[in-house]
This record gives structure tokens, C-alpha cells and sequence, in this order.
């Protein structure tokens, strides 16, 4: 999808993936197939580009160093990013708000994260004394009674800053099911949200996108520092200095998407500032179940749902469980008809 964006800009694209049948291989002529830690393949690559940047933080870092001059965003911002304690010593050092933690199994009930290599539920567990805790360096945070998850995204080059609106996420097994925006919270909280993402984002110097992922709740933490806005309470839970699953959202809802800031920053466009167009957007994930013992997705319903204004399909060979395989976004005039046609839609898809 950022691929997308850059060729409408005029860019050539290269891919280094270690997956030569990931679905950008198969689009794109400048192909690298290497591991993530072959320094020379790195370099040789690098040599190829003018600008770097990725799509998930969960790489080394270090091989990294021949392109750092090249990296948007830089090593610094994907060495906190990467790894859960340094972003969460990240955030207490600059008085953001966030969920309480220790680099250490406590004596009392806690969510335990491994430090690195977690994403959509992998590498953490709900944890009370007397059970097996995970294994290696990790962190036990607060359990907090959440009552929304939304995330906000900051686009920043080197001389302008754009803010996406907020976003309210609903997970399933810890994978994101669906967004919508606007997000269902009071004007205050919405514009406190986007404060602080814009101020995280400028504490790490962030060159090209970054995602702040939040934790809201109406009841007081016990320990989080969290942000009291009226009666909400606000902390951050994560951070991705990328594209965000969230954000997919844009394509359709936006002025302009997450994908086309990031292509802007990468080739020194002028950015803007994106908008929120009318009405109320809903993005579905389509995972493997949706597939069952299919390969390919049969997208007849799509002609019986016109509320439905895109169907993206990734060219993922394979469908299995829980793994994202698309994604399609609705526009509604309200949250309930949002929501409502996100379900039927999925289940149709489902049942062909």
C-alpha cells in the first residue's frame, strides 16, 4: 500500500524481505531476498536507495547501521519502539501518560509481556501469582479496565506535522477486528489524545509516521500516571513508528491516507494537514477464517453491499488463522449502520 502511494509520486521501490513469495516480490522489480541479519545483503541494498523505511519493528536493529542515514524512521526512534522496556522507560522519563509497569514479575495479578518480537496478542499473558510466568526479560504492566482502545497517527517531515484523526479499535483474541472513525469519545478527550500523540512523537524526533496505540478508561488507575480528562483517563499502551493496521482506515476516510503521508515524507513533498471526510468510516480486518478451507476469496456479496468502498486484498498465498489477509472499509451515517454493515458484509464474505 505505501508502494502504491510512492508510484503515484513518480518513486521506484526495492524491497529487501527474507519471504521471496511475500506479496511485494511478486509486484515490484528490485527485489532482495535476505535474511534480516545479512549485513552485506543490507548494504548492497542501502546502495540502491535513497531513502529506507519499514513496515514492522520487530528486526535487528543493529545490522541495520550501514543505512542509518538512510532510515525514516531513524535507528534511535526503532531502537525504543522495538523493544517494550525501553518504550516504556521512554515514556515515564518524558512524562507521558501510560500504563504502570516493572522489568519484573510482581507479587501481584499483572499483564506480562515479553520485551521484544510481541504483536497481536503473541508474547503476553494475563498473569496471576502462583501461575508460570513467560520466559526472559519482560514487562509486567498494570491491568486496566479498559473501556476503549483507540490510536492516533502523526505524520512529521522535517519541517511540517500532520495529525490524523483518532481512531476507536475493537479487538478479537487480541487482533484488531475493526475502526471507526470518529472515534465515540467527548471533544476534550479526542483533542487530549491527539496532544499527547503529537507530543510522543516529537519526544522521539520522529521523521515519517508514528502510531500511538492508547489505553481509556472512566476508572482511576491504581498506579498509572495516566491523563485525567473530565472523567476519562487516558494512557499510552504502545507505540509504531510505521503504518498502522488502524490506519488502513484512510484510504477511504481521509483527505489524504497514512500510506500517501508517508510517501510525501520519504520523497520531501510537502505534507498538509490530512482531513476527515463526512460521515462515519468502519474498516473490517479479513483474516484467514474468513477464507476456511478456500484460497482464494469469492467477492460476489461485495455487488449486494454498496456502502462497502473498498475490498483490499494482500496476495498472502496462504490463509490460516489469525492471519490478516485484507481488509475492507464501509461509510455509514452513523456508528450503529457502521458497524452493522461491517458484520454483514464479513459474513456474507464467510458464507460463499
Amino acid at each position: 500500500m505505501l508502494a502504491e502511494s510512492l508510484y503515484r509520486l513518480g518513486a521506484t521501490v526495492a524491497v529487501y524481505e527474507p519471504d521471496p513469495q511475500a506479496p511485494l516480490c511478486q509486484r515490484t522489480r528490485y527485489v532482495t531476498n535476505a535474511a534480516w541479519n545479512d549485513i552485506e545483503a543490507l548494504r548492497k541494498f542501502s546502495q540502491q536507495c535513497s531513502r529506507v523505511t519499514y513496515e514492522f519493528e520487530n528486526v535487528e536493529s543493529e545490522p541495520l547501521q550501514c543505512m542509518e542515514f538512510q532510515l525514516m524512521p531513524s535507528m534511535a526512534v526503532l531502537a525504543v519502539a522495538q523493544h517494550r522496556a525501553r518504550e516504556k522507560r521512554f515514556l515515564r522519563e518524558n512524562g507521558l501518560p501510560h500504563v504502570a509497569f516493572a522489568e519484573h514479575v510482581p507479587d501481584h495479578p499483572a499483564i506480562l509481556k515479553t520485551v521484544r518480537g510481541g504483536y497481536d496478542g503473541k508474547g503476553q499473558m494475563r498473569w496471576t501469582p502462583g501461575e508460570t510466568p513467560l520466559s526472559g526479560p519482560l514487562v509486567a504492566e498494570e491491568i486496566i479496565d479498559i473501556e476503549v482502545e483507540a490510536s492516533c497517527i502523526v505524520a512529521r517531515s522535517k519541517t511540517e506535522e500532520g495529525v490524523f484523526p483518532v481512531f476507536e479499535n475493537e479487538h478479537r483474541n487480541h487482533i484488531l477486528d475493526t475502526t471507526l472513525v470518529p472515534a465515540s469519545l467527548p471533544d476534550e478527550v479526542l483533542a487530549a489524545v491527539q496532544d499527547v500523540a503529537r507530543e510522543t512523537a516529537r519526544k522521539l524526533d520522529v521523521t515519517g509516521l508514528l502510531t500511538t496505540e492508547f489505553f481509556l478508561t472512566r476508572h482511576q488507575p491504581r498506579r498509572s500516571p495516566a491523563l485525567q480528562v473530565d472523567d476519562w483517563y487516558l494512557m499510552v499502551n504502545e507505540l509504531a513508528p510505521r503504518p498502522h493496521n488502524s490506519g488502513h482506515v484512510t484510504r477511504q476516510a481521509c483527505t489524504f491516507s497514512q500510506f500517501d503521508a508517508l510517501a510525501r515524507i520519504l520523497l520531501d513533498v510537502p505534507l498538509g494537514q490530512p482531513r476527515l471526510l463526512p460521515g462515519v468510516w468502519g474498516m473490517g480486518n479479513l483474516l484467514g477464517e474468513v477464507y476456511g478451507t478456500r484460497s482464494k476469496l469469492d467477492l460476489t456479496p461485495w455487488a449486494e453491499h454498496p456502502t462497502v468502498r473498498e475490498v483490499c486484498l494482500y496476495g498472502k498465498t496462504q490463509p490460516r488463522a489469525g492471519r490478516k489477509m485484507g481488509h475492507f472499509i464501509v461509510h455509514g451515517e452513523s456508528r450503529t449502520a457502521g458497524l452493522a454493515e461491517i458484520a454483514a458484509f464479513r459474513a456474507a464474505l464467510t458464507k460463499t
